[in-house]
């Protein structure tokens, strides 16, 4: 009996006009996706550094231990003392995707020594020039993805922190810094 008076209305419903019945749609399902990795994962000792470019002044100190700020850090001076020129090359890394925003953000806001306009050094992604205040040595930063790479150069004898023997040191600094820097 019950059977019947289902097959009854529905026939009755076809009669009227048909139904409003869709055919039902299949759920499509995606995979999550994880953001992408982070382009630098470790960063090199000073040692590995000093090995892979060419032309620094003798080691003189290094820190290779990461601040309450960055997750990894390399920083290392290079000196004959007691003359100069005096060379510092660091390496600032955050982990993950956050990193970048965080690289970013060290990039815009480091400001001292003063901002002094950008660099085109044909590494990274940004490039900008910088000033001490003592106004004789002269600073490049890169923002490379997760990562910053701060390059300073006091020449022998003081000079404008503008000039090319200043600046020329540190652009050709630049490209072989990065080189030495990448991820294997």
């Amino acid at each position: 009996m019950k059977i019947a008076g289902v097959l009854l209305l529905a026939l009755s419903a076809c009669a009227c006009g048909g139904t409003n019945v869709r055919p039902i749609e299949q759920p499509t399902f995606t995979t999550p996706t994880s953001p992408p990795a982070a382009k630098y994962k470790a960063v090199p000792t000073c040692k590995q550094i000093e090995q892979k470019v060419q032309g620094l002044p003798k080691f003189r100190s290094g820190n290779e231990n990461p601040s309450p700020f960055v997750d990894m850090f390399t920083g290392c001076e290079f000196q004959n003392i007691p003359d100069f020129p005096r060379i510092g090359l660091d390496i600032s890394v955050w982990r993950d995707e956050p990193g970048k925003a965080k690289a970013r953000e060290r990039f815009d806001d480091f400001t001292d020594p003063v901002d002094d306009g950008p660099a085109d050094v044909g590494v990274g992604e940004q490039a900008k020039w910088q000033n001490a205040k003592d106004n004789d040595s002269c600073y490049l930063i890169i923002l490379d993805a997760n990562a910053v790479l701060l390059l300073n150069n006091k020449p022998s004898e003081k000079t404008n922190p503008r000039s090319e023997e200043c600046r020329g040191r540190l652009k050709d600094l630049a490209r072989t810094f990065y080189v030495a820097v990448q991820p294997s």
